[in-house]
């Protein structure tokens, strides 16, 4: 992120969507609050017209992760991160506990979401 902001180029990027910790095998992604609304509302949409909805909650958590930097530069910026995986930075986070499923349904969640994104942007301003 600092490198782009010094560099200039921070304003090529036109939207982040984070994926982070996805790969439980009981899925579970709450809302984030510090995420930009509109881009979360179009992942969650998705995620619904796709029959997701026990995966992507309409809880919302307030999540300080990786996107926050982005965020702070104005960039739209969406975390879908699992925050209840217990086997977390222990000795059991190992590839046993990735759930192929997990990772397709929050692929096929992001893929169905980019057009739209795609779209949104294309009818916004121009961020400065």
């Amino acid at each position: 992120m600092e490198t782009a902001q010094k560099a200039g180029t921070i304003g090529g990027l036109k939207a982040l969507v984070l994926l982070d910790m996805i790969g439980d095998r009981n899925l579970t992604i709450r809302r984030d609050s510090n995420s930009t609304p509109w881009l979360t509302d179009i992942i969650w949409a998705s995620g619904a017209k796709l029959g997701y909805r026990a995966y992507f909650l309409s809880e919302e958590t307030n999540i300080d992760d990786d996107h926050m930097p982005f965020v702070r530069a104005g960039v739209p910026s969406v975390d879908i991160i699992d925050l209840d995986y217990a086997a977390w930075h222990t000795a059991q986070d190992d590839l046993d506990r990735v759930s192929a499923r997990s990772l397709q349904i929050v692929g096929d969640v992001v893929l169905d979401a980019i057009p739209q994104i795609e779209q949104h942007l294309a009818a916004a301003p121009a961020r400065r």
